[in-house]
């Protein structure tokens, strides 16, 4: 599954599509802020890593978070 910018009800409807226990593992990687990491709960596995992107020809890049979700039967 592949998701950017989800909504609320997104959320939701992969939550529970998924069985994931956790919707903030999925909020986490919205945050601008967040720093990379790898962080496991009830065999789920949340990696966040930084990835470059073109903001404008001032700026030759900036980095947003991005979130991947490893459990048995799904990869988001």
């Amino acid at each position: 599954m592949n998701l950017t910018n989800p909504t609320e009800d997104e959320i939701a409807l992969v939550t529970n599509a998924t069985g994931m226990e956790f919707d903030r593992f999925l909020k986490d990687a919205l945050d601008d802020e967040e720093r990379p990491r790898i962080e496991t709960e009830n065999e789920q596995i949340l990696v966040i890593i930084n990835v470059p992107i073109m903001q404008n020809a001032t700026v030759i890049y900036e980095t947003i978070p991005l979130g991947i979700i490893l459990m048995e039967n799904s990869f988001v």
